[in-house]
C-alpha cells in the first residue's frame, strides 16, 4: 500500500511538470540538445525546428497527460480500495476485541498456577484435618486423654475406682504395658480377629441344650467348690489373656473401627452414654457384622 501512494505522488509531480511546460510553451531539458547541432544554426532553421519539436511536444505531453491521468485514476482507485479493506478489517478486529477479549499467555499461564495453588491449599487442609482426626483416634485408643477399662474403652465417671496409693502405682504399670502393647499391633494385624468369635459361635451352635443340662447339674459340684477353684482361677486367667489378645487384634479392624466410630458419634450427636452408643452402633453397622458369616455353620 505505500508503495502505490508513493507511485501515485511521483506520477502527479511528473503531471505537473509536462503541463508547466505546455503551459509556458518550454521544451524539455532532452529536446534543447538538438537546437545546438551545427546544420540548425540558421534562423529559419531554428524557427522550423522550433515550430515542429513544438507540435511533437505538444503531442508528446498529450499523450504522456493522458496516459498519466488513466495511471492515476486506476491507482488512486486502488489506494482507496486498500484502504476501505484495511479500515473493514479494523473494525472487524475491534468488533472481536470487544466481544472476545485478548488474553496473553503470560496471563492465561498465571491464572492456571492460581486455580493450582487453591486446589493443592484444600488438599493440604484435607490432609491436615485428616491427620488430626487421626492423631485423636490414637488418643483415644492408647489412653492420654483420660482412664481407659481393661479392654481400651473409656470409663464413666461413677464407675472410676478408689484407688490406693498401691493402685496408682499399678495403673502406672498398666500405662506402660498397654503402651508396649500398642507398639506390637503392627506384628498382629496379619491375623483374622474374628475367626476366634466365629469359632465360638460354631462351638456354642454345636453343643446342645442337653450337655449343657448335664455339664450344670453333676452331682457334687457345691460340695468340691473349693477343689474347683484351683481349676477356675488359670481358666480365668487363660479366658482375660485371650480376651485381651483379641481385643488388641479386633482394634486394627476395619468394621471394628467403623462401629466404634458411630459410637463416639452418637454420643456427640444424640447425647447417648456409652452403652447406649455401642448398641446403637451395633445395630446400623449390622449390614457389615452380617457379613462376617456368608456361609452356614
Amino acid at each position: 500500500m505505500h508503495a502505490v501512494h508513493a507511485r501515485v505522488k511521483y506520477q502527479e509531480n511528473v503531471l505537473k511538470e509536462y503541463r508547466k511546460h505546455a503551459e509556458n510553451g518550454t521544451i524539455p531539458k532532452r529536446l534543447k540538445s538538438m537546437k545546438s547541432n551545427p546544420k540548425m544554426q540558421s534562423p529559419d532553421a531554428q524557427k522550423r525546428v522550433n515550430e515542429a519539436y513544438h507540435q511533437v511536444e505538444c503531442t508528446v505531453l498529450d499523450q504522456a497527460i493522458q496516459e498519466i491521468e488513466k495511471n492515476l485514476a486506476a491507482h488512486k482507485e486502488q489506494y482507496q480500495s486498500l484502504l476501505q479493506q484495511r479500515q473493514s478489517e479494523r473494525q472487524v478486529l475491534e468488533g472481536r476485541k470487544e466481544k472476545t477479549p485478548k488474553i496473553s499467555h503470560h496471563t492465561r499461564v498465571k491464572t492456571e498456577l492460581v486455580e493450582l495453588q487453591k486446589k493443592y491449599d484444600e488438599l493440604c487442609a484435607k490432609l491436615n484435618t485428616f491427620s488430626k482426626s487421626s492423631e485423636n483416634k490414637v488418643i483415644l485408643h492408647t489412653g492420654e486423654d483420660g482412664d481407659l477399662d481393661v479392654f481400651g474403652e473409656p470409663l464413666e465417671e461413677d464407675e472410676e475406682p478408689e484407688n490406693s496409693d498401691d493402685e496408682d502405682n499399678d495403673d502406672e504399670g498398666e500405662d506402660q504395658d498397654k503402651d508396649d502393647g500398642d507398639e506390637c499391633d503392627d506384628n498382629i494385624v496379619s491375623v483374622n480377629p474374628w475367626s476366634k468369635l466365629k469359632q465360638e459361635v460354631k462351638d456354642d451352635m454345636k453343643t446342645t441344650l442337653a450337655e449343657q443340662e448335664q455339664e450344670q447339674g453333676k452331682e457334687g459340684a457345691s460340695e468340691n467348690d473349693n477343689s474347683l477353684l484351683t481349676l477356675a482361677r488359670p481358666k480365668l486367667r487363660w479366658l482375660y489373656l485371650h480376651r485381651l489378645k483379641w481385643y488388641n487384634r479386633i482394634k486394627q479392624d476395619k468394621i471394628h473401627r467403623k462401629v466404634v466410630h458411630t459410637a463416639r458419634r452418637s454420643m456427640n450427636e444424640d447425647g447417648m452414654d456409652w452403652e447406649e452408643a455401642l448398641e446403637a452402633a451395633v445395630d446400623r453397622r449390622k449390614f457389615f457384622l452380617n457379613r462376617l458369616i456368608n456361609k452356614p455353620l
